[in-house]
């Protein structure tokens, strides 16, 4: 998750799964 800081919000919570 903390990898995915740099994407946007929406975008992070869709990282967030992966």
């Amino acid at each position: 998750m903390a990898k995915s800081t740099k994407q946007p919000p929406k975008e992070h919570k869709r990282y967030a799964y992966l």
